[in-house]
């Protein structure tokens, strides 16, 4: 969840980092970016699709189940970055 005003720069940041990154792992088969706003925030998920879970592995390292995070995510911390990766 970011703040409303700030969603569409964090739109633009996941375009380039995150969702770039899935569309670049070998076994990711697509992703979606869900938005909603409510009130003064806007929700942002990502639902991700992979072909196993070596795929996700690929993407996210051994311990996949926790939150990928880089040294530029840390850095846009007040983004309030959350990052969930969901296998269907």
């Amino acid at each position: 969840m970011v703040p409303r005003t700030r969603a569409k720069a964090y739109h633009q940041f996941l375009l380039q980092t995150g969702l770039h990154d899935y569309g670049q792992t070998k076994g990711n088969s697509g992703v979606f970016l869900l938005k909603r706003d409510e009130n003064e925030v806007t929700h942002i998920y990502t639902l991700t699709f992979w072909d196993d879970y070596e795929s996700i592995k690929l993407f996210a390292g051994d311990d996949y189940e926790k939150a990928r995070i880089t040294p530029r995510r840390i850095t846009c911390s007040s983004l309030n970055l959350w990052f969930r990766i969901l296998m269907f």
